[in-house]
């Protein structure tokens, strides 16, 4: 899909906004909070990086977690106020899962990475490889390919 800009250049648009949620099956609020909890986690992985903050891996990864605690809390919410005014309450059972498995292994990649970068160099014996902390990655990606074949389908 091509777009054109003010000045002769094109924009491609790979993936629209709607496509976008329907394909990870999340709200545009949900989103808005994945974005805005990456933005400060890069903000403060780049001070700390730059040795211009001290802080912990932990408070580097404080907000994606939060905001994976956030997510959890609303969609556990939402899921119950599906399941009891829904008639077709099978389709909703396997939304349920397919999200909340996606979540599952987004949040599994990302503590893994916290757990790897905060104990280089501690213990040798018990250290992470890093392909442990990539494959909830790896399983993510492939599944997020069956599923835009699923969405180019339809």
């Amino acid at each position: 899909m091509l777009s054109r800009m003010g000045d002769g250049c094109k924009l491609i648009v790979v993936i629209t906004h709607e496509q976008l949620v329907k394909w990870l099956g999340i709200t545009t609020f949900e989103l808005f909070m994945h974005t805005l909890s990456l933005t400060l986690f890069s903000a403060v992985l780049a001070a700390k990086l730059d040795g211009l903050a001290g802080v912990s891996w932990l408070a580097v990864f404080a907000p994606l977690f939060l905001c994976d605690g956030v997510n959890l809390y609303f969609r556990i919410i939402a899921y119950f106020r599906l399941i009891y005014h829904a008639q077709r309450q099978r389709v909703y059972i396997a939304r349920i899962f397919k999200t909340q498995g996606l979540a599952f292994g987004w949040f599994m990649f990302k503590f893994l990475l916290y757990m790897k970068l905060s104990s280089d160099g501690e213990e040798e014996e018990e250290e992470l490889s890093w392909i442990v902390v990539f494959l909830p990655l790896i399983g993510l990606l492939t599944i997020l390919v069956f599923l835009s074949c699923e969405l180019r389908g339809r």
